[in-house]
């Protein structure tokens, strides 16, 4: 008879928290997600139909979200200016994607007068949080002399605070920043050339199926730098790039 009411009990307690949770799990299930399940399935209007009223009413991620259905045009007719002011919005008040995607605009004078400046402002603020993008984009910008202070730097000094943001993005998995780094280690732009080194970038990279980073392990055994030449892994890594690649490179 115990062992009986305990079951019971145990059965019980179960339902009432079973019972529980469903409001929880329905009340957490906010607009933003239905928003996300709607994009996440290609149904662009309706992500918009939940996503504008949000950032309207002052949603940073909202307000993210709609600027990047601008940008691309989905959902709404594409408009690059919208996607700069709402991804302004959302970077005023901290968000760090936001800031990357609007010094990103910025950069490509998209939407807005290209100013090196301003995108390396907003870069380094979406760094100042940690973003292993923003990082990245810094060192894309520092590598190409496109720096705040690119009139008072040598090439030399902009290459090695490439290599140091880049470091910053790799070491937080950024796939960008390690075929970036790849680069560096391989010419010997801002830290002394290491063919070791280089492999060892390119090889992260590539494991997470970065085409340029396959690409260029593809040369190195191809050409023995760092590694016993081996024209066998070379074709291998080289089919692995393609399609990405084979149309801007040609194999040796």
């Amino acid at each position: 008879m115990k062992t009986l009411l305990r079951v019971l009990l145990a059965i019980a307690v179960l339902a009432a928290l079973f019972v529980l949770a469903v409001p929880i799990l329905y009340w957490t299930y906010t607009p933003l997600d239905r928003g996300q399940d709607a994009y996440n399935g290609g149904h662009y209007a309706e992500a918009l139909q939940y996503w504008l009223p949000l950032a309207k009413a002052g949603d940073r991620k909202a307000q993210r979200l709609v600027g990047l259905m601008y940008e691309h045009g989905q959902g709404v007719a594409q408009d690059a200016s919208q996607a700069v002011e709402w991804y302004r919005k959302a970077a005023q008040q901290g968000d760090v994607d936001g800031q990357s995607f609007l010094g990103i605009m910025y950069a490509k004078g998209q939407g807005i007068a290209q100013d090196d400046a301003h995108a390396v402002e907003w870069f380094q603020k979406a760094a100042a949080q940690g973003s292993a993008r923003a990082f990245s984009l810094l060192g894309d910008m520092y590598s190409a002399g496109r720096g705040a202070q690119k009139s008072e730097q040598k090439a030399a000094d902009s290459y090695r605070r490439a290599v140091e943001l880049h470091g910053k993005a790799a070491q937080k998995g950024n796939v960008d920043a390690q075929t970036a780094l790849g680069f560096a280690y391989l010419h010997g732009n801002g830290v002394q050339q290491d063919y070791t080194r280089a492999l060892e970038w390119f090889n992260k990279a590539a494991e997470h199926g970065d085409p340029i980073a396959q690409y260029n392990l593809s040369f190195m055994f191809d050409r023995g730098l760092g590694v016993t030449q081996d024209r066998k892994q070379a074709a291998e890594w080289y089919r692995k790039a393609c399609p990405s690649t084979c149309n801007f490179y040609s194999p040796n």
